[in-house]
């Protein structure tokens, strides 16, 4: 069983790794529209949305603390050493990543905003 809880923390860790990688990508490619750059790479869809590998994510973890005695978990500490780690890591990426399409949200409230200004005269 034990190895069963070693083997479960390195999935969740490397979808952990999957979902950072993930918002990465879309930060780089926010930044670039911002920029207004003509990559023909903007297109490419990514193989597995953010959506399905949070979700598989929440169950395993949610699998691992229901199916595992808590002294099984904690034999793998570095584990969940960098379990913690990647959580925070996302947590950060994510907020990083919000903030930008935020702000991006209120740039293209102005341009339309001004859009409009300009058709009334």
């Amino acid at each position: 069983m034990a190895n069963n809880v070693k083997e479960t923390l390195i999935e969740i860790n490397t979808l952990s790794r999957q979902l950072l990688s993930r918002i990465n990508d879309i930060q780089n490619k926010t930044e670039e529209l911002t920029e207004e750059k003509n990559d023909s790479d903007k297109n490419d869809k990514v193989p597995d949305s953010l959506e399905s590998l949070m979700t598989l994510r929440q169950k395993k973890i949610k699998q691992l603390f229901e199916n595992s005695k808590l002294d099984q978990i904690n034999a793998e500490q570095a584990l969940l050493d960098e379990l913690k780690y990647l959580d925070k890591e996302l947590v950060s990426q994510s907020q990083i990543c919000k903030n930008t399409l935020a702000q991006q949200v209120i740039k293209l409230k102005k341009s339309h905003k001004v859009t409009n200004s300009y058709q009334k005269y």
